[in-house]
C-alpha cells in the first residue's frame, strides 16, 4: 500500500493518478496469481518426490525429481 500513497503523493491529475493505480493494481494481482501457481507446482514436485522416495527406498532430491518430471521445459 506504499506504493499507492507514493503514487497519490506524484500530484498528477486525478485520471492519470488512477491510470496508474489500476495497473498497479493489476500486475499486483497477477503476481500473487503467479505466485500461488508456483507454490502449488512446488508443493506437487515435494509430494512427488516423498512417494517416489518411499517407493523405490532412495533419497532422490526434489531438484532431480524436478527435473525428471517437469513437463513445462519437456514441452517447449
Amino acid at each position: 500500500m506504499d506504493t499507492l500513497i507514493l503514487i497519490k503523493n506524484l500530484k498528477l491529475p486525478i485520471d492519470v493518478c488512477d491510470k496508474i493505480i489500476k495497473i498497479h493494481k493489476h500486475n499486483v494481482i497477477n503476481y500473487k496469481k503467479r505466485y500461488d501457481d508456483l507454490n502449488k507446482h512446488l508443493l506437487y514436485y515435494a509430494w512427488l518426490n516423498k512417494k517416489i522416495n518411499k517407493k523405490d527406498g532412495t533419497n532422490q532430491s526434489l531438484l532431480s525429481t524436478i527435473k525428471e518430471f517437469d513437463y513445462y521445459n519437456k514441452n517447449k
